[in-house]
């Protein structure tokens, strides 16, 4: 079943983001994916800028696609040209991913480097000029592609101000699903009662919402998220990983109850491991989250 068709049939979705990496870490990541196949509905592949020798996102899309995993490549708008923009959207689809999601600019996330950022607005107009063109079956220049490329099309959307989320970031989804998105992603939520105010002011649109969970390691790495990422993380969680002596049981109940709030109220999660890829299946198995 593909991830258009599950986000409409399924009560709730989970996919989990794959960071691409090096060359000579690819075949254990690919290795570790297989304990959690049956049990996620797609992975998502973001485009960030890496080091020289790690895999190119989108070959590294291909190979999780001939594992057989639903993919999604996350994209970005922001300091991109259309001709950019329509490259990307062309290799895509040469390669099989039909899954896009776009955001103003991608993040890495690793929860220790301070330059990492999140950004979930996107340039609307630069995006829906490039993909009217290629459902036409032409290039942003008039040119003959030969085929009509289309997309099932997700974009990033800020929940972090709850129920005061501004009326611009309400226009701004209105524009986005009248061009054909199909779903939003919200940056990590640990704030249940901040999520439901968001949730409250974006029901009326109608569309699925796919909360993301991360995966934090430590009280520190949960204390980094919050002062640099812009990302609420409430200090009961906090001083629990802080106090726990398995940091490890502490981040799975952590999970387990964040996914047990979230399940009333979204369509789905979005798992971000920050290379916890092993662990993934424990998490899983907490949260009792499958597909099978």
């Amino acid at each position: 079943m593909a991830f258009q068709e599950k986000l409409e049939k399924s009560p709730f979705v989970v996919t989990i983001e794959i960071q691409p990496t090096v060359d000579e870490e690819m075949h254990k990541l690919l290795s570790d994916l297989d304990c959690i196949r049956g049990r996620v509905d797609c992975l998502t592949i973001p485009e960030f800028k890496k080091p020289p020798q790690a895999v190119d996102s989108l070959s590294m899309g291909q190979s999780i696609m001939e594992k057989k995993f639903d993919t999604i490549y996350q994209t970005t708008t922001r300091g991109k040209h259309r001709p950019n923009l329509e490259t990307d959207l062309i290799k895509a689809h040469q390669l099989g991913i039909d899954n896009i999601i776009v955001f103003n600019e991608d993040y890495t996330l690793s929860g220790t480097s301070k330059e990492e950022k999140m950004f979930f607005h996107v340039d609307s107009g630069k995006l829906f000029s490039v993909m009217e063109c290629l459902k036409e079956g032409r290039d942003i220049k008039g040119q003959d592609i030969g085929q009509s490329l289309s997309f099932h099309l997700g974009a990033g959307v800020d929940a972090s101000q709850g129920k005061r989320t501004p009326d611009q970031e309400l226009r701004e989804m209105e524009t986005l699903i009248t061009h054909g998105t199909g779903f939003f992603l919200t940056p990590p939520v640990f704030d249940l009662d901040e999520f439901k105010g968001f949730m409250r002011r974006v029901e009326p649109f109608g569309v699925p919402i796919i909360a993301g969970v991360m995966l934090l390691r430590t009280g520190e790495m949960a204390r980094f998220v919050r002062k640099h990422m812009n990302v609420k993380v409430p200090d009961e969680i906090i001083d629990k990983l802080t106090r726990a002596p398995d940091k490890l049981k502490a981040s799975i109940e952590i999970f387990a109850e964040l996914v047990g709030g979230l399940r009333d109220l979204c369509q789905g999660i979005h798992i971000i491991p920050v290379g916890w890829y092993s662990k993934i299946p424990k998490f899983l198995d907490a949260a009792k989250l499958s597909t099978m």
